[in-house]
């Protein structure tokens, strides 16, 4: 941990004098949590704890959807972040069932399962969120063709951001 910090902070000092910032994602998948028999950060608090350590002003959190739902958080504990704290947020959607089952290459468009999308997005807006929303759907290949996909994504972003 304290090798990574060091590294993390060089790498935030030296995007710093770009003007760029770092954005550290914690993951909430269990199976990419539990694979390994030393697992790294998975908890937002956690993530925000280490981000304090690391020290630089131009670190912050990478917020995703799929691992704010598979981490069980609730629109509250967006409302705990300061606008500083986030940098860039992804959206995307998971399947019906047991969050413990749910892999992260194995996502959905937004819009298109069961997480509460509007509910993260309002909660990101209200804790002064005002950036770029990206979507990031990983999941198996699919034989869809571009325009299809980009349908998709369009629907979702229109059911999902209307009257936001």
């Amino acid at each position: 941990m304290a090798a990574a910090t060091r590294r993390l902070r060089l790498c935030a000092d030296i995007l710093g004098a770009y003007g760029i910032r770092l954005g550290l994602e914690f993951v909430g998948s269990r199976h990419l949590r539990t694979q390994w028999a030393n697992p790294f950060l998975w908890e937002m608090d956690d993530a925000l704890d280490w981000i304090e350590t690391i020290g630089a002003r131009n670190v912050g959190l990478l917020v995703d959807s799929y691992h704010w739902h598979t981490n069980r958080l609730a629109v509250d504990d967006l409302l705990k972040l300061k606008p500083e704290h986030i940098v860039h947020v992804h959206i995307n959607d998971a399947k019906a069932g047991p969050i413990e089952n749910l892999l992260d290459g194995d996502r959905l468009y937004p819009g298109e399962g069961v997480i509460d999308l509007r509910g993260f997005l309002q909660g990101l807006q209200t804790a002064g969120y005002s950036g770029i929303v990206a979507q990031e759907v990983l999941s198996p290949s699919t034989s869809a063709s571009m325009e299809e996909l980009l349908a998709r994504s369009k629907a979702g972003f229109d059911k999902i951001f209307a009257n936001l």
